[in-house]
């Protein structure tokens, strides 16, 4: 992220809804904008010589990803390992709010093709791991489009979102602040080809508050307070129609659509199964929760 406001912006936005999500969650942590494992070109006369950090400025002999002498990584490698790795959720708010209270904006570029790929790519193996869970990725931006890589075209960025949905069922979600009031052009199509399709950009100056209730927005709700009553039945509910959702015992009892309690004996929330959360995309979905009177 290019500015410090925007940065204390997101990041507290994001440290907000990590803290918020179910105690069953799991987390992880990367940043956009790493330093390469493997320095970049310094030099070039072609665009083949400089790799993921082309094109080649022929007049300055130097890769567009290595102008002035720095560069965050294009390379996808770069971003496979997390900053905070999956960890439970009790113990990541700590970890990952202390860390972004640690970074800083770098002002440098934003490598949207590679910080996308690698981090899906690890998401995607993520999945494949626990298919009793669900996998999501929330791209928290402030609002810039691609730049200072090779591969930076909407077309491109799109594609790994799509590879993510097709190949592992991982969603991707957009929300944050903008570089100038407008939601850049690369994002919508992120979301649309990450099966989530949906992206909360908000304009410069917004509050802390603000982007986190985009965050909330966009990312779908699985846990629900438990009303007062007894005898629940629930319900999701699409433009389609409804379909019963029936109690399992815990996550690990979740093979379709169904619904937990946090506690049996004494419950106060309800937790969604994954394919009952995944269902949550479109404005018209919703969880039905009825109860007998107290």
């Amino acid at each position: 992220m290019a500015t410090d406001d925007k940065w204390a912006t997101v990041t507290g936005a994001l440290a907000k809804l990590v803290a918020e999500l179910p105690h069953t969650s799991r987390i992880s942590l990367r940043y956009m904008g790493v330093v390469p494992t493997k320095p970049p070109p310094t030099s070039c006369t072609k665009d083949d010589d400089c790799g993921e950090y082309g094109p080649c400025l022929a007049v300055f002999n130097m890769c567009t990803g290595g102008v002035g002498g720095s560069a965050d990584s294009c390379d996808p490698a770069d971003y496979l390992v997390p900053e905070i790795p999956l960890t439970d959720q009790l113990a990541a708010v700590p970890a990952i709010q202390s860390s972004l209270q640690a970074h800083k904006a770098d002002g440098g570029g934003s490598p949207v093709f590679a910080a996308l790929f690698g981090t899906l790519q690890s998401a995607v193996e993520s999945q494949k791991a626990r298919r009793e869970a669900s996998t999501r990725v929330l791209f928290a931006t402030d609002g810039g489009d691609a730049t200072g890589c090779k591969k930076q075209s909407p077309p491109e960025i799109a594609g790994v979102a799509k590879v993510a949905w097709d190949s592992g069922r991982v969603r991707t979600f957009i929300a944050g602040v903008s570089a100038s009031g407008d939601t850049p052009t690369q994002l919508g199509p992120v979301a649309v080809a990450g099966e989530s399709k949906k992206v909360r950009v908000l304009p410069p100056g917004s509050t802390v508050e603000q982007v986190a209730d985009a965050m909330r927005a966009v990312v779908p709700r699985c846990t629900f307070a438990l009303p007062p009553g007894s005898g629940y039945t629930l319900a999701r509910k699409s433009a389609g129609g409804q379909v019963a959702l029936p109690l399992v015992g815990a996550l690990a009892a979740c093979s379709g659509d169904g619904y937990w309690l946090d506690d049996p004996q004494s419950p106060a929330k309800i937790e969604l199964c994954p394919k009952s959360c995944d269902a949550l995309v479109g404005p018209a979905d919703q969880v039905v929760v009825k109860a007998a009177c107290p």
